[in-house]
């Protein structure tokens, strides 16, 4: 008895969200397809005739094959040089930068706990005395 009311409460709750998803790419088709209408309209008032978009059309495939060539034949050559630039770079100042932090930070570190424990003291009663001021207090 509760399978056969399980099961049909199932089928709904199923066929609710495939539903939902199918209502969700119809829209998404809808609205893409009214935005390519609106640009499509655009692009004639300009003087683009449907000829046009159909050359491009047919041209598509060769200029993504030429854009893609040109990215292959590019990109290893300067790639290479990057590559090489950085770590000849990198490992010549990365040493550099490590040993001037560790000169730095010891001498100053110092000074700066020093510098902490004198003037925050200081500071937090100036900002209690403030807020007191402002409160009446």
């Amino acid at each position: 008895m509760a399978t056969s009311i399980i099961i049909p409460i199932a089928a709904l709750i199923i066929t609710w969200f495939v539903l939902k998803a199918l209502f969700n790419v119809l829209k998404i088709v809808v609205s893409t397809t009214a935005i390519i209408l609106v640009v499509f309209i655009v692009l004639i008032l300009f003087g683009y005739s449907p000829q046009n978009f159909t050359q491009e059309i047919i041209n598509l495939p060769q200029n993504f094959d030429q854009i893609v060539t040109d990215a292959r034949n590019y990109l290893p050559q300067n790639f290479d040089q990057i590559v090489t630039d950085a770590r000849n770079y990198l490992s010549q100042n990365f040493d550099q930068i490590v040993t001037d932090v560790r000169d730095y930070l010891p001498q100053n570190s110092d000074q700066i706990v020093t510098d902490t424990r004198n003037y925050l003291p200081e500071a937090f009663n100036q900002v209690v005395i403030k807020v007191r001021n402002l409160l009446g207090l």
